[in-house]
């Protein structure tokens, strides 16, 4: 169900269960959220237990209790913040889309589309599956190599005027389930590798998955502060004789 928008989660549940309806099928769920048991399982693993490596199998009827406190505790709200948003007033254009039309063959994604993020501004992209949400995440991100065939400017620059895709994701802040996939194959176990809310927070800084380059004193506190403005102070916690 990642990735899809709450009608077509409807949508594919009710396929789901209509499909496991007709005819006895196997079928493996692999779930983070408790209203993704679609339909009902009749048995579960339950990895990652105990020190991370152990594990529970059973019947559902045995393991539902289990599985649904893990779900629980998994989606739990984050603490609150101890520093208060700053508010800032709206600055110069950060993103401009002017007329960008973006086409698949026959399919038209965007058509002409207007658009201008600014500094301060907070803005949410709402749309179904298939409008073009990533789409336009990935022409800023230069993902997409038909950004630079748009009339669309980037930190106050003409994207594709010389500018490296280096050049622009330095100066963004992304986070993706893509990403986290990245990281939790990164820190797989099975190679011997560990790493840290401190370390992901930092890679960020460095466009890396891992942290491979040692952080200034700026950049430390900059971490610190975002922490602790998200509220994740007790957990982005930097190593000793970093602080």
């Amino acid at each position: 169900f990642d990735g899809l928008d709450k009608s077509s989660r409807v949508e594919l549940a009710s396929m789901l269960e209509s499909f496991f309806d007709e005819s006895p099928r196997a079928l493996v769920m692999i779930v983070h959220r408790l209203e993704d048991l679609v339909p009902l399982p009749s048995s579960v693993l339950l990895l990652g237990q105990g020190d991370g490596t152990e594990h529970s199998v059973g019947p559902w009827s045995q393991m539902e209790a289990k599985v649904t406190s893990f779900l629980q505790d998994s989606s739990s709200e984050l603490p609150p913040s101890s520093m208060p948003v700053p508010t800032v007033a709206v600055g110069e254009p950060l993103v401009e889309f002017k007329d960008v039309t973006i086409e698949y063959g026959p399919v038209r994604v965007f058509d002409k589309l207007n658009w201008t993020v600014r500094e301060s501004e907070k803005w949410i992209v709402l749309g179904g599956n298939g409008t073009g949400k990533t789409t336009l995440f990935d022409l800023i991100t230069g993902e997409n190599v038909l950004g630079y065939t748009q009339n669309l400017h980037l930190f106050g620059r003409q994207k594709g005027s010389g500018e490296s895709i280096w050049d622009i994701k330095k100066q963004l802040g992304v986070i993706s389930s893509e990403l986290h996939m990245e990281f939790l194959i990164y820190s797989d176990p099975r190679f011997d590798r560990k790493v840290t809310a401190w370390e992901v927070a930092c890679s960020g800084l460095f466009d890396s998955i891992g942290l491979y380059a040692e952080p200034t004193a700026t950049q430390i506190q900059n971490v610190q502060q975002w922490a602790d403005m998200l509220g994740l102070q007790d957990l982005v916690v930097a190593p000793k004789g970093e602080k």
